[in-house]
């Protein structure tokens, strides 16, 4: 694989094949994509003041000699850090270190060095320094069979409840179908959190896993935002579009509530009976029901997540049928 192959892997193109180095993917959203030396200070491998799955690259352009890529690195590694954007890379190795690593370290013109370029889409970072010329790089390795099985649960998940609704075309029999469609929105949800971000969601919530307000607040801003976009496309005008925060935050709460339903009416038999004909006496309105499923932003949302999930790098898309 040569080095325009290695970055069409992140959907990116360099401006100048024969010396830039980084790129801006046309993605969305945008990731910068970078091809690093991986011998440079061993930085590829695990270190023991960081956790196992975090590698940290750490470099000076003013130790880059006179390369014509300083200039677009800076920009690019600019642009990275004040936007916070996800960045990808590509494994640069030397297939004769013995006769070229003393050329590339000092920063001179290694461009007949023979090299060989590995795309990493298990490892997710962000330019967590950045002061103009010295940055740092922050990795972190991503299981891709962890990924693959949670895209394969979700789809199963998901497959077992349109099973349910082919069944029971009125939805007379249980809210199951709701409930196993929940978990497959959990799951694709947390899919994309752990592909972009590298890492599971920091949850410090009451539902824990299930506040799905909660992971989707921690998605760059671009891709919340792509998200929604993707379900109005899907659905048109949805509540979505104006209170995802409270839909979101009702889907979770029904996936606990809905398991345990009766635990919502601490009533009689007649009591209960009156609920009912009282609230459909004054025209059923959503907001006084004591559950809501949201059935359109519910498929709009899973088309979604699995429109996001396909057009993630390969490496944490690729998953066995379910």
């Amino acid at each position: 694989m040569n080095l325009t192959e290695a970055f069409r892997q992140f959907r990116a193109k360099p401006r100048n094949i024969r010396y830039d180095v980084t790129a801006i993917s046309d993605t969305n959203p945008p990731e910068l994509v970078c091809a690093l030396f991986g011998h440079w200070k061993e930085w590829t491998e695990p270190r023991d003041d960081l956790p196992a799955n975090v590698r940290e690259y750490r470099d000076d352009l003013r130790g880059w000699g006179q390369s014509p890529a300083i200039a677009e690195v800076r920009r690019h590694l600019q642009q990275a850090f004040e936007g916070r954007m996800p960045v990808r890379v590509i494994v640069v190795t030397l297939l004769n270190p013995t006769k070229d690593q003393a050329t590339v370290d000092a920063g001179q013109n290694a461009s007949a060095a023979r090299k060989v370029f590995a795309p990493r889409p298990d490892m997710v970072g962000r330019v967590t320094e950045f002061d103009g010329e010295a940055f740092c790089i922050r990795f972190k390795v991503i299981n891709p069979h962890k990924l693959s099985l949670m895209r394969r649960e979700a789809e199963r998940r998901l497959a077992d409840a349109d099973r349910l609704d082919v069944s029971d075309p009125l939805g007379d029999a249980s809210d199951s179908a709701h409930l196993l469609r929940l978990l497959g929105v959990e799951l694709l949800l947390k899919y994309v959190h752990e592909a972009v971000l590298g890492h599971a969601p920091k949850l410090k919530h009451p539902l824990n896993g299930h506040s799905y307000e909660a992971i989707f607040a921690e998605l760059p801003d671009a891709m919340q935002t792509r998200l929604l976009q993707v379900v109005g496309e899907c659905v048109g005008p949805s509540g979505l579009a104006h209170d995802a925060v409270g839909i979101f935050s009702e889907w979770g709460r029904n996936f606990i509530g809905l398991r345990y339903p009766h635990e919502k009416y601490e009533v009689t038999e007649d009591e209960y009976r009156e609920l009912g004909e009282d609230w459909v006496a004054i025209g059923a309105p959503l907001g006084l029901a004591t559950f809501r499923y949201h059935p359109k932003e519910l498929t709009g949302f899973v088309h979604a997540l699995r429109t996001i999930a396909d057009e993630l790098p390969p490496g944490a898309r690729e998953y066995p049928d379910a």
